[in-house]
């Protein structure tokens, strides 16, 4: 059963991405920050969710974009240049740097990963900025950060107390 509901929020989510990417957004947090994905891996394996709303989100905000109902006056604010400084920081850095290209026994994690996943989140980031612009949508984005934010609670307490 919660398998079908992850999985209809998944293509739901996907397919109204495309006509209002504001709500990929949405469903894009909720894979990112409640990551049911993590906690029933059975129901997603080989899945990659968070790309069957990515895509769509993507595609869904260029058609928006081009016909003009994206605000992109909000990313010339100070604080999104700033964040953009530090994304194109991370790239020199990824680039140019010396110790991305040092293989050892010692090392925790792949460089090209993390970059990966950084390069997701900055571009997130900025979709987000550009499609949230109303109160009903940030109250949506500030749901979804609550609502995971007591699920997990209550799971973690629970995988605690039933000593799993």
């Amino acid at each position: 059963m919660g398998k079908i509901v992850l999985y209809a929020i998944l293509l739901g989510g996907g397919a109204a991405a495309l006509f209002r990417p504001w709500i990929g957004v949405v469903v894009g947090y909720i894979f990112a920050i409640f990551g049911p994905q993590f906690i029933w891996f059975w129901a997603f394996e080989g899945v990659r969710p968070f790309y069957f709303i990515a895509i769509p989100t993507i595609i869904g905000f260029i058609l928006a974009a081009i016909s003009g109902r994206v605000d992109f006056s909000r990313w010339t604010e100070k604080t999104n240049i700033f964040v953009a400084a530090l994304w194109l920081c991370i790239v020199i850095s990824y680039f140019f740097g010396p110790y991305v290209n040092v293989y050892s026994e010692y090392r925790f994690f792949n460089p090209s990963t993390v970059f990966s996943s950084l390069n997701k989140m900055f571009l997130f980031y900025f979709l987000c900025v550009a499609l949230v612009d109303t109160p009903k949508k940030i109250l949506a984005l500030v749901s979804v950060l609550v609502l995971s934010v007591v699920y997990m609670t209550y799971w973690a307490n629970m995988q605690y107390l039933e000593g799993k």
